[in-house]
């Protein structure tokens, strides 16, 4: 890349600032909540087009040096683009094959709602420590732990910083993670040196976090049983609620998994579900 033959001064550098935040501001204040629609996007490529003109104008800076950085740019943000993509299909795709609807009707039989936030923490930071993504966590079981909390009657901000606290820590001190190999890759320390170091300051914040939640759980008033059976009937009447499942119990082993055959049925979780409830602590039975 050819150096510049002049460095812009302060003032010349904040005049695309200067134009962004005015064309945003014009852009939010014309079309309201609909600027994310397209009218920000053409306010961002404005003010590159003027960022460019100015280089190649008066600072002689060649159009290749333009392309060039460009192609580095993206190329270093090219893994979080395919993420956020995958995360959109696999998240749509959960949606409208009823996985979801699924996980919250039976969401709201097995978790009572006193302990829902604190569950949804944990439940969030095992997931996440298994995917080594956050984004995958939150865009997957943080979807259905939204639907079942709602159904509750919790108020929307508690239960995404439980989805978000709890799949953030798992992000961290999972050796999955991408950016925890990362931070362990440019400071050249062993990756599970570093995960044990993060978990000097992430597990007492989790803690602190769940006594929160918990707390919380207890003093947050909640739907009635009954809101929560209306909503679960709504859901099933909707969505055919079923579960495809493998029968490969000892007994039935030789008979129905073997190579050649394997037994496929559906049955219903209602009765998997009444037999968890029976044989959980007194008061969670919803």
């Amino acid at each position: 890349m050819s150096s510049l033959k002049k460095i812009p001064s302060p003032l010349v550098s904040l005049l695309p600032i200067v134009l962004l935040v005015g064309m945003l501001f014009a852009t939010i204040h014309t079309f309201g909540s609909d600027a994310l629609e397209g009218g920000s996007q053409i306010s961002l490529l404005t003010t590159t087009a003027f960022c460019v003109f100015i280089g190649i104008t008066f600072y002689r800076v060649p159009w290749k040096d333009y392309e060039l950085a460009i192609t580095n740019n993206i190329s270093g943000v090219a893994t979080a683009i395919i993420i956020l993509l995958i995360i959109g299909a696999l998240s749509g795709a959960w949606m409208i094959s009823g996985i979801v609807p699924t996980l919250i009707y039976y969401g709201m039989q097995i978790i009572h709602p006193d302990f829902f936030l604190a569950s949804t923490c944990i439940i969030c930071a095992l997931i996440s420590v298994m995917t080594g993504s956050s984004w995958t966590t939150i865009a997957t079981i943080g979807i259905a732990l939204m639907g079942i909390g709602k159904a509750q009657g919790f108020n929307e901000g508690w239960i995404a910083g439980a989805i978000i606290s709890g799949a953030y820590f798992g992000d961290k001190i999972s050796p999955l993670s991408e950016t925890t190999i990362l931070a362990s890759s440019i400071t050249d320390v062993p990756l599970f040196r570093h995960i044990r170091y993060m978990l000097i300051t992430t597990t007492p914040s989790l803690i602190i976090t769940l006594i929160i939640f918990t707390v919380m759980g207890f003093v947050i008033e909640t739907n009635s049983t009954a809101h929560m059976a209306d909503f679960a009937t709504s859901l099933k009447d909707t969505f055919t609620i079923t579960s495809l499942v493998t029968d490969c119990s000892l007994g039935n082993r030789n008979t129905y998994c073997s190579k050649s055959s394997v037994h496929h049925y559906l049955v219903h979780i209602h009765y998997a579900g009444r037999y968890l409830r029976h044989y959980l602590p007194t008061g969670f039975a919803t």
